[in-house]
């Protein structure tokens, strides 16, 4: 309910809109997909879920059987597979969907990576006013890297480096998701005009700059479609901005704004929709204003 009072009415009616074709595009693919198939993936989304979160030990604080409590929310999770398997009268299907789900939730492991005590890179002096970049990279270099060499390795595939450009722009949205300190905006800037026009230019250009190796690489293969490498920069380069603005309309100091993961992915769809996309760009001049009326409290 909180989530749905802050993004308005408006935009509610406009993610029923969207999400409608979407489902009905997502039952025609699982029409045409062996059941057993579609739970391996399921299992497979279950098991990541469940290994990377980090709740576990305070779980098992709170109740004496924290199995029950998983395997209700992976129950819950995987009901449209579910139903969809009683559709098609995929019995055996389902009853492994179902063990699998029980397997998964009993598993007590949470996959931890160890942090190095010395980064393998460190960033200029003068970068420092760009801490989203230096937290983000640290946090999701790990798919960031393997992205950017994979889309190059396969630059010879039409979509490979489109594709990876959009993983890349859509792994930078939780670049924007931390609030800094206070001190942080006092230190970079006293006027919420420039801070704002000066942190969203540098980082649409820092995507840019990181990227035009893989630009360069689409434009030599296939220099005849450029049109659709405009249409993904654009696409891509709205997701900074979107971010960033949203992230100040928001902005308290030292706050992690979870919420706004769920507005950002229906900006997302909006964005990639066809005649959805001026949604995105009227929702970025709306939260530009409200994040200058709400930095100027903190400047």
């Amino acid at each position: 309910m909180r989530i749905l009072a802050e993004i308005g009415v408006v935009l509610f009616v406009l993610l029923m809109l969207v999400l409608f074709p979407l489902a009905m595009g997502v039952l025609a693919q699982l029409s045409d997909m062996p059941p057993m198939l579609a739970v391996g993936i399921t299992l497979a989304i279950i098991a990541s879920i469940h290994l990377n979160r980090q709740d576990k030990d305070f779980v098992k604080l709170i109740l004496q059987r924290p199995f029950l409590m998983f395997l209700m929310e992976y129950l819950v999770l995987i009901l449209p597979i579910a139903g969809w398997l009683v559709y098609s009268r995929a019995a055996w299907a389902l009853l492994a969907l179902v063990v699998g789900v029980c397997v998964v939730a009993y598993v007590p492991v949470t996959v931890k990576f160890r942090k190095r005590e010395r980064p393998l890179w460190r960033f200029p002096k003068g970068f420092t006013r760009n801490y989203e970049w230096i937290s983000g990279w640290r946090k999701s270099a790990v798919w960031m890297v393997p992205t950017y060499l994979l889309g190059a390795a396969l630059s010879g595939f039409t979509a490979a480096i489109p594709i990876a450009l959009m993983v890349l722009g859509l792994i930078t949205l939780d670049f924007y998701m931390d609030c800094e300190p206070r001190i942080f905006l006092e230190l970079y800037s006293r006027n919420a005009k420039s801070f704002l026009r000066k942190k969203i230019i540098a980082h649409v250009g820092i995507f840019w700059l990181a990227c035009l190796p893989l630009v360069f690489l689409f434009l030599i293969f296939y220099y005849e479609y450029w049109y659709v490498l405009l249409v993904v920069m654009f696409v891509v380069s709205v997701f900074p901005v979107l971010s960033i603005t949203l992230k100040y309309a928001s902005y308290q100091p030292n706050i992690r704004l979870t919420q706004n993961a769920f507005t950002m992915g229906l900006m997302v769809v909006f964005l990639c929709t066809p005649f959805t996309q001026p949604v995105p760009l009227v929702m970025t001049v709306i939260y530009y204003r409200r994040a200058l009326k709400n930095l100027r409290k903190y400047m």
